[in-house]
Formats: structure tokens, sequence, C-alpha cells
């Protein structure tokens, strides 16, 4: 697929931008991308800087997923040394706060003012969104670790991904939900303000019902809400086999909580999103005996996800999410490609080389799979499915694509 290049004359033109611009950039006006690094430009080995943005939700909601994603990246680096040939790796870290508008002002900062040539980020759908939106325009490759969302690659330049999207975790749970538990019905509660929660709604209702299954109640919330027992109430009067809760741990766990209290009995399902040790701690019981889909299992004996676990058990005293191996992913992509530019005597430093040498990606060994990238930016690769249980989250099986 060809890229749209960015005209030399408008990329250096905003890179010189002032820091009166900048503030303009911060309430949503344009932005620009360097053609090469500070100190780059040096084709091949020639050597250089190579500057790359990390955008992520350090506080806010999802603080912990941020936390998590930007800690596998970041080991990534410092395995490397922060160094590919002779060109030193410079990364900038941006926290997004998981809101829109704070995302879109810290990565036209990235752009114009740090002059990066890619960004790692960010974690949800939402934010991504809009910010790959900043950066197809500028000409800026974005390789989102975790964001999910089918709208988020498709018909873009510039933009990648680390993760499966949500269409295919969807089916992922309704084929589980019908062949593994044997579940007839289902109900779906979801989030219809977070396109990541509604897009998972739509592929699991769709799926359920091409394998024969029966969707007996569809109920919504907002973000931010509290109080779910008015749509649980309903879905226990459909007496469910299964009920799909398609988002992040943080309102899972109350649902869970409300769910049983108002006589709901259905297994309960979910996306990556459920994958926090916080979810336990929110659900209490409820949450026991549910499962989810995620992109890898801390139980998987590969080569890539062992030597990971113990490196960042290392680091960072702790077990690596999900979201951790796709930070760790997404910034091996990342380095991989930039090795690839050097060995072809390119210049790695500018950021269409990278673009191309990411888009010819095949047969990556990732801590989450193996990983080729579709038409569409997209890694085609396994899924895993694990359960709840007093001792946390356990291998179910493993789902490859269709």
């Amino acid at each position: 697929m060809g890229a749209r290049h960015v005209p030399w004359a408008r990329r250096t033109a905003l890179a010189a931008l002032t820091a009166a611009s900048l503030v303009l950039a911060a309430c949503g006006g344009g932005g620009g991308t360097p053609s090469s690094g500070d100190g780059g430009g040096a084709g091949g080995g020639g050597g250089g800087t190579i500057k790359v943005g990390l955008l992520m939700p350090l506080t806010g909601q999802i603080s912990q997923f941020g936390e998590q994603t930007r800690n596998g990246a970041m080991l990534a680096f410092k395995q490397k040394n922060n160094q590919v040939g002779n060109y030193t790796i410079d990364v900038v870290t941006e926290d997004d706060k998981n809101d829109e508008a704070e995302a879109v002002a810290r990565v036209q900062k990235l752009v114009t003012e740090d002059q990066v040539v890619v960004v790692i980020g960010s974690v949800s759908s939402r934010i991504s969104i809009p910010v790959s939106e900043v950066l197809e325009e500028q000409g800026v490759v974005m390789i989102s670790p975790t964001s999910t969302a089918d709208q988020l690659t498709p018909g873009k330049q510039w933009i990648f991904r680390a993760c499966f999207y949500d269409s295919f975790q969807g089916e992922v749970m309704a084929k589980f939900a019908r062949e593994q538990l044997q579940a007839d019905t289902a109900a779906i509660l979801y989030d219809l303000a977070n396109p990541y929660s509604e897009g998972l709604y739509k592929s699991f209702e769709a799926a359920f019902k091409e394998l024969g299954g029966n969707v007996v109640k569809v109920e919504s919330y907002k973000t931010g809400d509290q109080d779910f027992r008015a749509q649980l109430t309903s879905i226990a009067s459909a007496n469910p086999d299964v009920l799909f809760l398609p988002d992040y741990y943080n309102p899972v766990g109350l649902i869970a909580q409300q769910a049983r209290e108002v006589g709901v009995k259905a297994t309960l399902l979910g996306p990556d999103g459920w994958d926090d040790s916080q979810l336990y701690e929110l659900g209490g019981d409820a949450i026991l005996g549910g499962y989810f889909s995620n992109h890898y299992s801390i139980e998987q004996e590969n080569p890539e996800s062992k030597a990971f676990v113990e490196a960042y058990r290392q680091e960072y005293g702790s077990d690596p999410s999900a979201l951790a191996a796709l930070g760790y992913d997404a910034a091996n992509l990342l380095l991989d490609a930039i090795q690839r530019v050097i060995d072809s005597g390119g210049d790695p430093t500018d950021p269409q080389q990278i673009r191309d040498a990411l888009e010819q990606t095949q047969g990556f060994k990732g801590v989450t799979g193996t990983i080729t990238f579709d038409e569409n930016h997209n890694p085609v690769k396994d899924a895993v499915v694990l359960q709840t249980t007093e001792d946390g989250h356990k291998y179910v099986t493993t789902v490859s694509p269709q």
C-alpha cells in the first residue's frame, strides 16, 4: 500500500513553529513533523538520534493501563540500551490523562516541539482515534499497543497497532460461549459513549446470532455511571445463559456486584479490558467464574513470553499484564523496523522509511504472538481466553483467526 508523502516545505515550516504556535496547537490547531530526528539524516549506519513519543494515560481513570503499557515499552528500549546500530533512541513521554482534548494537545506538542518521528500510543480507542487523525494528517507514524476499535486503522497510511481488533475478540467470545459453554441465550450491557465498548457489543451480538444463539436483551449506560441496577434487573428477567460486559475492569467490577444483587445468574463474559488485578478488588466473588479474551497469558510457554516475563519481573518486581506485553511488542516492532531500514542503507530518522518498513513486517515473533500486518496495518495473530478465579486469571484456550 502506497503512503501519502507529506511535502518537505510543509514539514519543515511546521517543525519551526514558535511557542505561541504551540498554544494554538493545544486548542486543536495544526502541527507538523520533521523529516529527521536530531542529529539524523545520514543514511545507513551514519548515526544520529531517533525521537520517539510515548503517549499514555498516566493519570486519570485508566492510569493503571497506561503505566503497564509504558513499562513494557520502556523495558524493550532499555534492553537495547536505547540504541539501534549507531542511532540513539530518545524517548519523550506525555500523559494524555485519558482525555481527548489533552491527548490532542500532547500529541501536537510531541510533533511540533519534540519533533518525534513515531508515537507509541495511546491505550484506549477513544483517545487513539482522534490522535491518529492528527498523526495521519502530519505524516507521523503511530503504533497503538492496545487500541482495539475496528475503525482505528482502515484507510490510514501512517497508523499501526500491535493488538488484535474488536471484531475479532467479539467473535472469539461469542464462539467460546456457544461452543465451550453451550450457551443458547445471551444478554449484553455496554457503554454507549465508548467506541471500544460499542464495537465489541456489535461484533459479539452479530457473531452469537450467526452461530445460532439468541440475544435476549441489550442494555446500555454512559461512561461514569455508578448505578446499573435498572438495566441489570431487566437483564435478570430475561434469564440469559451469559452476560457480555464489554468494558474496562473498573466499571465491570461494580456491574458484577450489582448483577448478583439483583439476581443475574448468567456467566459473565468480557474483553481484554478486564485484564487488571483490581477487577478482583472491585468485583469480589461476583466476578469469579467469568471469562474474557486477551492478548497473551503469563502461563504461555513460548520462548518470547517466558523471557519477557522473567525480564519484567526483574525490572518491576511484578507480573506483566497483557498491556505490558503489548507495549513491549509495540516498541520491539518499531526497533525491528528501524534495524531493517539501517540494514537496507536507508535513513531511520525519516518517518516515511520507518512506515514502509513497518508495513512490510512479516513473521515478527512477539510476546503476544507472531505478527504479520494485514492491508489495514492490523496484526494477524491468536487470542487467548482466560477465566477469573480466586487465584487470578487462568488460561483456558487459544483461538486463532479464521
